[in-house]
């Protein structure tokens, strides 16, 4: 009776056991699943943000020909008001 007794805990453990990596495993497939997710969301925001970059530069280099461009108008406009009149 006590080898029963022994043989009928040990399958309850056992089942026990299952159970719990059975719940594990479940854990670790969602833990999985959500790291992924994140992961892939990290890679799209941060080309975003590269994308946002891009466009600040460009917007910059923009700017800076188009102030180029005034100093060089305001040079020429200014130039023929400095010089000597004609005689």
């Amino acid at each position: 009776q006590a080898a029963q007794w022994a043989l009928e805990r040990l399958g309850r453990q056992q089942a026990h056991a299952d159970r719990v990596t059975q719940v594990l495993d479940q854990v670790m497939a969602e833990l999985s699943r959500r790291s992924d997710a994140l992961t892939a969301e990290t890679r799209a925001e941060f080309e975003e943000i590269r994308s946002r970059t891009a466009e600040l530069e460009r917007t910059k280099l923009n700017m800076a020909d188009f102030g180029a461009s005034l100093a060089m108008l305001g040079q020429r406009f200014a130039s023929p008001a400095d010089a000597p009149p004609a005689p």
